[in-house]
C-alpha cells in the first residue's frame, strides 16, 4: 500500500511538470528556421546596418520603378541628393550616355530621402558627396559634351536647349535667319543681323547670331556669336541694348552679383583661352579680373557659393607632354580681390 501510494504521487508531480514546461510562453525562445525555410526580410535595425550612402552626380537622374529605362518614373533627383543604397543590383550591365559619355553600368537598388524605393542607373551615382554647382544654366550639360569632343551631338543638344530658351523669352526675344531681334524692357527695340552693314562677306553666314539665355536677374541677354575664323559671346542689356563682348559661355555666380566666362581655345588659337569675372561697379557691369591660360583649357566651372568657384583644366587634345587635368579654384577675398589657385 505505501508503495501504490508513493507511484501515484510520483506520477502526479510528473504530470504537473510536463504540463508547466509545455504550456509555458515566457521563458521559450524562438526556434532556428529550417533549411527549407526563407527569411524574407530584415528588422530595420538590421537593414539600417547594411545601408551604404551614395549621391546622384547628375541633374534629373531619375529613380525608376524597374532597373531599365522602361520603368516608371517615380522621382527625378538633383545632384548631390543622397541615397541610401539597398545591396541589390542587376547581373547584368546596360549601356547610357549621361552628359554625352556611354557609361556601361548595373542598375542599383535605392532608397531617397522620401522613403521612395527605386532603382538608379549606377553610371549617375558616386560614393563621395561631389561639390554641388549652386548656379546651374540652361546649357551645362552641352557644354560637359563639348568637353569630350563630341561636338556634333554638342551641337545637337545646344540647338534642342535653344529651342526652348526662345519659346520661354519669347515675348523678349525673336530669333530668325536674319539674326535676332529683341523687345527690351524700355520699349525700345534692339537687332542683331547676321550680316551686318558694311562687314566684308567672307561667307554666307558671317557673322552668325544664336540665341542663348536671358538671366533677368542682372539685365542681360546671352548671345553666341559665330564668325569665320572665331567664335565669341555676347551680352545686351535688357534695358538700353548696350553691348558687352566676352570671351566665352558666362555663369552669374549664386547671388547674381558676378558672372563667370570660361573659354576653351587652345586648339584653334583664335580667342583669348581663360577666364574672366565681370560684375557690378560704380562704372557700371564690367570685366574685373581676368587670367589667359596658355598651358590649360579651362572648363565646367562651378559656383560652390556666392564668391568661390571650381573650374577643371585639361591640356588640349594635340598636347604630347604628360600633363594630367587639373582642378582650379578661384576665390573672392573680404577686400574684394579674387585669387586664382591651381590645386596640386
Amino acid at each position: 500500500m505505501y508503495r501504490i501510494q508513493i507511484i501515484i504521487i510520483l506520477t502526479f508531480l510528473f504530470a504537473v511538470y510536463s504540463c508547466k514546461d509545455t504550456n509555458s510562453t515566457t521563458n521559450q525562445q524562438p526556434a532556428s528556421p529550417s533549411s527549407n525555410e526563407t527569411v524574407t526580410s530584415a528588422s530595420p535595425a538590421e537593414e539600417d546596418s547594411e545601408v551604404i550612402t551614395i549621391y546622384a552626380w547628375v541633374e534629373k537622374l531619375r529613380l525608376r520603378s524597374e532597373p531599365n529605362t522602361r520603368g516608371d518614373i517615380l522621382a527625378e533627383l538633383k545632384e548631390g541628393d543622397e541615397l541610401s543604397y539597398l545591396n541589390e543590383k542587376t547581373p547584368t550591365t546596360e549601356k547610357v550616355s549621361l552628359r554625352g559619355q556611354i557609361y556601361d553600368e548595373p542598375w542599383l537598388k535605392v532608397r531617397n530621402k522620401d522613403n521612395i524605393i527605386g532603382w538608379v542607373y549606377g553610371g549617375g551615382v558616386k560614393f563621395y558627396k561631389p561639390r554641388v554647382d549652386l548656379s546651374k544654366t540652361p546649357y551645362d550639360d552641352c557644354m560637359g559634351i563639348i568637353k569630350t569632343g563630341k561636338y556634333e551631338l554638342a551641337q545637337k543638344c545646344m540647338s534642342r536647349i535653344q529651342k526652348e530658351q526662345l519659346k520661354k523669352d519669347k515675348q523678349y526675344v525673336t530669333q530668325s535667319k536674319e539674326g535676332i531681334d529683341f523687345r527690351l524692357l524700355s520699349g525700345e527695340k534692339k537687332s542683331l543681323r547676321n550680316i551686318r552693314e558694311g562687314a566684308v562677306e567672307i561667307s554666307e553666314d558671317f557673322p552668325t547670331y544664336e540665341y542663348r539665355y536671358y538671366i533677368p536677374q542682372m539685365g542681360y541677354f546671352v548671345v553666341q556669336v559665330y564668325g569665320y575664323e572665331s567664335g565669341s559671346f555676347l551680352l545686351v542689356n535688357d534695358k538700353s541694348g548696350q553691348e558687352i563682348p566676352i570671351w566665352g559661355y558666362p555663369k552669374p555666380s549664386p547671388d547674381f552679383k558676378h558672372l563667370l566666362v570660361s573659354n576653351a581655345d587652345l586648339r584653334a588659337g583664335f580667342q583669348a583661352n581663360g577666364l574672366q569675372v565681370l560684375g557690378f561697379t560704380y562704372e557700371g557691369f564690367k570685366v574685373v579680373w581676368e587670367k589667359e591660360l596658355p598651358d590649360f583649357e579651362p572648363y565646367l566651372p562651378k559656383w560652390l557659393d556666392a564668391n568661390k568657384a571650381e573650374i577643371s583644366l585639361s591640356p588640349p587634345p594635340a598636347d604630347l607632354s604628360d600633363r594630367q587635368p587639373q582642378m582650379a579654384e578661384l576665390q573672392l577675398d573680404s577686400l574684394g580681390q579674387w585669387s586664382f589657385t591651381i590645386e596640386d
